[in-house]
């Protein structure tokens, strides 16, 4: 899982990744613990604090809710944005709260699981 962080210390160190080099991630997250997705998440938003281009496709809410909250630490709020892709489309949701609602249906299915169980009981 720790791969992501190998690769991008091989790329910066060989100034492969630049100001306005544009780096695409496609679930950076994959096989990383939630700890250390908030850390990646702190990394790719001070590469964007440094002119780095980013754009990071996830499912991850920690991912996602880190990006916005490390992007909002750095005053970086106006220069991110978060789409939604759902039905062959893709909306801007920078309000975060229905990509958010759709990244916790497992849960409402674990309530519901839970809720279940009890009235068995």
């Amino acid at each position: 899982g720790i791969k992501v962080f190998g690769l991008l210390q091989i790329v910066l160190a060989n100034e492969f990744i630049t100001k306005n080099t544009l780096v695409v991630f496609d679930e950076p997250e994959n096989h990383l613990h939630p700890k250390w997705q908030l850390k990646l998440a702190e990394v790719l938003v001070e590469l964007v604090s440094q002119g780095v281009y980013i754009i990071v496709s996830s499912h991850s809410p920690y991912m996602i809710e880190a990006l916005e909250r490390y992007s909002a630490l750095k005053g970086l709020e106006g220069s991110c944005s978060f789409y939604l892709a759902e039905n062959n489309k893709v909306e801007n949701k920078s309000q975060l709260p229905e990509i958010f609602a759709l990244l916790s249906e497992p849960f409402d299915e674990f309530r519901q699981l839970d809720a279940k169980v009890l009235h068995d009981e």
